[in-house]
């Protein structure tokens, strides 16, 4: 899958994903929930070292700590960099990305992370296909995802233990954090509002929007990394996370797995503005 020569892996956009090639991402995706996390976490938090369920949780949690979330007494946590809002978004996440890959690839050495380019109408189908990522939920069932792999079990499923619903490959979810489609951040399994703004009550609010090519542009025209990194991380970044909702918007936004190919296409977005502004005299 997406081979190039000398054995390296291109990230293709996912609506020149074959079928099959789809079939196989999503196979290692649900692999990772099986395997155990070749990493450990420090949590600056409690000054401990944590062992993730799996592999899969890893990333979430990673991220979740990450975030900077406040601790106990309403104090960031101290010394955690800053890796949203601040010079290290684009490296950290890069790197990210990357480890999440080696992880696939350990299931299947031929996959690679697609991206999602969402200033694409073909790529967007592509990605929320059933075959794929699957489509969003709906209020009357608690916003849970409703097709695709990731989709949450029938009714009658949902008590069982989280180790047997991974064996039978079905998503669920380790860590949350507290959001309007999941008040006490309990949520089991995976929630998405399409292009929806919720109030807390999770009542509808308004629309949200994913990022236009101009607004990409916009981004990519800037001349130095220090306005360039806010740029993208304001608009190309932040409104898909905004537009898929549930999951996405959230300090656990990885527990979706269509996390990984947004991120994705903020690493290609990156590399060319590198590729753009290399000869600038004020690329730095």
């Amino acid at each position: 899958m997406n081979h190039t020569d000398d054995n390296l892996l291109l990230r293709k956009d996912a609506k020149d994903l074959t079928p099959q090639e789809k079939q196989r991402f999503v196979n290692a995706v649900l692999a990772l929930k099986n395997r155990p996390s070749s990493y450990t976490i420090f949590n600056p938090f409690t000054n401990t070292t944590e062992t993730p369920p799996n592999a899969y949780d890893y990333f979430v949690r990673l991220h979740q700590i990450a975030f900077a979330e406040l601790d106990s007494s309403g104090q960031m946590a101290d010394p955690m960099p800053p890796v949203h809002g601040g010079p290290p978004f684009l490296s950290w996440h890069r790197e990210f990305v990357r480890r999440f890959e080696q992880e696939l690839q350990l299931v299947d050495p031929g996959v690679a992370v697609p991206y999602w380019d969402p200033t694409s109408s073909d790529s967007t189908r592509a990605v929320f296909s059933d075959d794929f990522m699957g489509g969003s939920g709906e209020a009357q069932d608690n916003f849970f995802v409703r097709t695709g792999p990731f989709k949450a079990p029938d009714v009658s499923r949902r008590n069982q233990p989280t180790q047997q619903l991974n064996q039978q490959n079905v998503w669920t979810l380790s860590f949350n954090s507290p959001s309007q489609v999941n008040p006490n951040g309990q949520a089991r399994f995976l929630q998405r509002t399409f292009g929806s703004r919720l109030d807390p009550l999770g009542r509808f609010t308004g629309t949200a929007n994913l990022p236009t090519a101009a607004d990409v542009e916009e981004a990519l025209r800037q001349p130095t990394y220090d306005t360039f990194r806010p740029t993208l991380e304001a608009t190309p970044h932040g409104r898909p996370h905004v537009w898929v909702g549930g999951a996405m918007g959230l300090a656990t936004s990885p527990n979706d797995p269509v996390f990984m190919l947004h991120h994705a296409n903020i690493d290609r977005l990156w590399d060319e503005w590198i590729e753009r502004n290399q000869n600038n005299p004020n690329f730095r």
